[in-house]
């Protein structure tokens, strides 16, 4: 592959280029700090790389397209002449943070609203989703839920057993466990 060098007027106009492709897609998909490193420099460094088949790093020989909400962004790059495919994101397959946030919201007691505010003062989001938060708690409060009812269960019987083996007197209890 050869390297392809740039005069520095070239590289002012790369740098304007990627700054407004940079601005569109975070106007686009209404970014904040979807991860935790500044938006711009994020995809400055993405939309930097070259081709993996011909090293080429001007963007105008790129085509970029961009999918993702709130947390989870996936930036593509398509080289214009040797087709190659590049694909970029800021979370892997198994880690889901709206997930996240949601588990930690529910846990902590934290609705909406003042999640919304808590991300928004941290930088991490412009604007959280409600549809997709609550989509998010929906399925995860059951299972929170039925966690937390298990550990108390368990932890009954626990203290039950450990009592027992202590032979201390025991009250009679009526114990519902569920």
């Amino acid at each position: 592959a050869i390297e392809k060098n740039l005069s520095l007027p070239d590289l002012d106009n790369e740098s304007q280029e990627i700054q407004l492709i940079i601005n569109r897609i975070i106007e686009e998909r209404k970014l904040g700090s979807a991860i935790f490193i500044n938006t711009e420099t994020y995809l400055s460094i993405i939309l930097s790389q070259p081709c993996i088949q011909c090293k080429e790093i001007r963007i105008g020989q790129k085509k970029v397209q961009t999918t993702g909400s709130v947390f989870n962004l996936c930036i593509t790059v398509k080289c214009k002449e040797y087709k190659t495919i590049a694909e970029y994101k800021n979370q892997d397959s198994s880690t889901d943070f709206m997930n996240c946030v949601s588990a930690a919201s529910l846990i902590g007691g934290i609705n909406h609203q003042s999640l919304q505010n808590i991300l928004a003062i941290i930088g991490i989001t412009n604007q959280s989703y409600k549809s997709t938060y609550y989509d998010h708690q929906i399925p995860l409060y059951k299972k929170i839920e039925s966690c937390a009812q298990k550990s108390a269960k368990d932890t009954l019987i626990a203290v039950v057993n450990q009592l027992r083996t202590n032979q201390k007197k025991l009250f009679q209890l009526d114990l519902m466990l569920d």
